[in-house]
C-alpha cells in the first residue's frame, strides 16, 4: 500500500523489482530510469496512474522483461501487459 519513493533511483543495484498485488498508486517516479542493473521489473496489478515513464525505463542497458498490465496508465501504451526486450549486447565472443 502507498507509493514508490522518489528516492527509489537510489537503489542502483538492484537487478529484478517485482511489486505485483502490491496495491501500490500514484505516478512511477522518472526515477526507474537511474536503475541501470535493473533487468526485470514487475509491477502489474497495482493502482498506478499517470503515464508510463517509457522513456527513462526503455534507456536502461540491462532491462529485458517489463510485466506492468492492470494499472490505470494513461497515454499511449502498447497493448499487450508484458514487453520482452531485446538485449543490446552481444553473447558473440
Amino acid at each position: 500500500t502507498g507509493s514508490l519513493p522518489n528516492g527509489i533511483g537510489l537503489w542502483t543495484n538492484i537487478r529484478m523489482l517485482t511489486l505485483t498485488f502490491t496495491s501500490l498508486t500514484g505516478t512511477l517516479p522518472t526515477q526507474l530510469g537511474r536503475l541501470t542493473n535493473l533487468g526485470e521489473l514487475s509491477i502489474s496489478h497495482n493502482s498506478f496512474t499517470g503515464s508510463f515513464p517509457f522513456a527513462q525505463v526503455l534507456s536502461l542497458p540491462r532491462l529485458e522483461w517489463i510485466v506492468a498490465g492492470h494499472n490505470q496508465f494513461t497515454g499511449t501504451i502498447p497493448a499487450a501487459n508484458y514487453w520482452t526486450l531485446s538485449s543490446s549486447s552481444s553473447s558473440s565472443s
